[in-house]
C-alpha cells in the first residue's frame, strides 16, 4: 500500500473502529453485495463522471497498462496483480503507449 492510499484509508476510519471492521460497506453498513454493486454503485459513478460503461474488472487491465506505461518493473506489476510475467506480456504489453527508451549506459567522461 502506498502512503497516499494509506492516508486516505486512515482518514475514513471511524474513531471506534475494530480490527475486523469492514473498510467499505453498503449504505446501511453491511458488506457490499457484489451482485448488485455494478448496478447500484458502479454504473451510477460512471454515469455521473460521463464515462462509458465498462466492467469493474477492466480496472485491473487499466492498472497494469498504466503501470507498465509509466515504466514500472514488469516483474513487480506481475507480483502485484497475481500474474506470471509471461501472462503479463501476452495480455497487456500491447496496450502500453510508451516508446522504448535506450538507457544512458555511459557518461561523456567514460568515452
Amino acid at each position: 500500500m502506498n502512503p497516499t492510499l494509506q492516508t486516505t484509508l486512515l482518514a475514513r476510519r471511524p474513531l471506534n473502529f475494530q480490527p475486523d471492521d469492514l473498510v467499505f460497506t453498503s449504505p446501511t453498513g453491511k458488506p457490499i453485495n457484489d451482485c448488485n454493486f455494478r448496478k447500484r454503485a458502479w454504473k451510477t459513478v460512471l454515469t455521473r463522471l460521463e464515462i462509458d460503461y465498462r466492467k469493474p474488472y477492466s480496472t485491473r487491465s487499466t492498472l497494469v497498462s498504466h503501470a507498465l506505461d509509466l515504466g514500472m518493473n514488469p516483474v513487480t506489476v506481475a507480483i502485484l496483480t497475481g500474474h506470471n510475467v509471461r501472462t503479463l506480456y501476452e495480455n497487456y504489453v500491447g496496450n502500453v503507449n510508451s516508446k522504448p527508451r535506450l538507457p544512458n549506459l555511459l557518461s561523456v567522461d567514460d568515452i
